[in-house]
């Protein structure tokens, strides 16, 4: 999450819709839940950046066909092989 908030502050945007979809592996949810997996494929649901703070919801599959869902834990979560990621502003200044 802190790349997509520095990208975004860079550009200086505050408000954004943002989509995605790739992998992340071991993930750690702001629930408390987590998929410890090596591969994974993931998809943004309902991810958003507020005041320039970003809530990452997410639905992911792994390996296994197990699926999740939920936000990203702040800081620990790292891009498995690729994120393709799309910003969309609601508000530049």
């Amino acid at each position: 999450m802190t790349a997509i908030e520095a990208l975004c502050a860079a550009h200086g945007i505050t408000e954004a819709a943002i989509h995605g979809v790739g992998s992340i592996d071991h993930i750690r949810f702001i629930e408390g839940h987590r998929m410890d997996c090596l591969a994974t494929e993931l998809r943004f649901d309902g991810a958003v950046l507020h005041d320039g703070i970003a809530t990452l919801g997410i639905e992911v599959v792994d390996i296994h066909g197990a699926i999740a869902r939920g936000a990203l834990t702040r800081g620990d979560n790292r891009v498995g092989v690729t994120l393709e990621l799309v910003i969309e502003p609601k508000d530049i200044t």
